[in-house]
């Protein structure tokens, strides 16, 4: 391939680019792939395969990043340890399996975006002739399990059985790749406890020589997410609103909600999902309610899930909200 606009293209993106040898750089091998170290082990006599250089095979399995994929929903977490001022790697049993031809590229693109390597190919006991000694976490060459995106690999699947163990990560894997994106967090307002779903909360008012005033100020939610992303973390919130604003089409349908920022009455963030949450109503807002002629007042919740990946990038996707009526139980004035 003769170099041209799309080579400047791949050096913009951050990537890197083979050369034909001899060409004066003016023209583009198409196969750059880099064979891994154990592939170009078999080539020892330089022109052919050695006859008994047959795959690198392994029943084990070294964790080097943890993230989702090793946690949920299975915890097989692996723990490394510290023996003689010596990192010591744990090792995860799996059906036996052997290493790959081409090498996976962990290069960051200009969007800060690239692969993440969780499991890499272990040295074994001595059931097999040769080992992963002199290759321990080597991401590059030894990969079984990576992410790229929405791009998911797993070297499972060699021999016809599962571990234990292996069967739980696969698991995990299945789950990770199909979460691979945000989904929209779901709110509710709730009891308390938790266990009822509402969609109003009477709140009592005392009349004073100061006027009326809400005594009770708290509301209950319970925030669930199912995003579940292998190589982010995650921060879930609220805010609440006393107005929105629909949009509507031109059949008057109403297609989504504004939220008008000098309607917002607080944010709570960090908020930990499947659990009861709660949030105390401001002052302007019982005062509101107090001096509301129909005795009630509308508090929206809008939820957002917001996913910080490889190299601190961000997204945020936020809920559709939820609405609760506040109804304000009037009791004469004691003052």
């Amino acid at each position: 391939m003769t170099v041209g606009d799309r080579t400047g293209e791949f050096l913009d993106g951050g990537y890197d680019i083979a050369y034909v040898p001899g060409s004066n750089r003016q023209k583009v091998d198409v196969f750059f792939q880099g064979y891994t170290d154990f592939m170009i082990d078999r080539y020892k006599s330089g022109d052919h395969i050695e006859d008994d250089a047959g795959p690198v095979m392994t029943d084990k399995i070294t964790q080097i990043n943890s993230g989702q994929i090793t946690n949920y929903p299975y915890e097989i977490d692996i723990k490394s340890t510290y023996k003689n001022d010596r990192k010591d790697y744990g090792t995860l049993n799996i059906s036996p399996t052997h290493d790959q031809v081409y090498q996976v590229s962990l290069q960051v693109d200009k969007n800060g975006e690239g692969t993440t390597v969780w499991y890499a190919l272990a040295n074994t006991e001595t059931k097999f002739n040769r080992n992963y000694n002199s290759f321990r976490n080597n991401a590059t060459n030894g990969y079984f399990i990576y992410t790229h995106k929405n791009v998911t690999y797993t070297g499972s699947g060699h021999s016809n059985a599962f571990t234990e163990a292996e069967a739980k990560l696969f698991i995990n894997t299945i789950v990770a790749a199909y979460r691979i994106v945000a989904d929209k967090p779901v709110v509710n307002f709730v009891t308390q406890d938790g266990t009822t779903v509402i969609n109003y909360q009477t709140f009592t008012s005392v009349g004073t020589s100061n006027g009326i005033v809400v005594e009770d100020s708290k509301v209950y939610f319970k925030l669930k997410d199912t995003s579940v992303d292998s190589e982010a973390t995650k921060s879930l919130g609220v805010k609440f609103y006393t107005e929105v604003v629909p949009v509507k089409d031109e059949e008057g349908n109403i297609t989504s909600y504004t939220y008008p920022e000098e309607a917002c009455v607080g944010t709570l963030t960090g908020i930990k999902g499947n659990k009861v949450s709660s949030f105390d109503l401001p002052e302007s807002v019982r005062n509101e309610l107090a001096k509301s002629e129909t005795n009630e007042l509308e508090l929206y919740a809008v939820p957002s899930s917001t996913l910080t990946r490889f190299a601190g990038k961000t997204e945020t996707v936020y809920g559709d909200h939820a609405t609760l009526t506040l109804r304000e139980l009037n009791l004469r004035t004691l003052i």
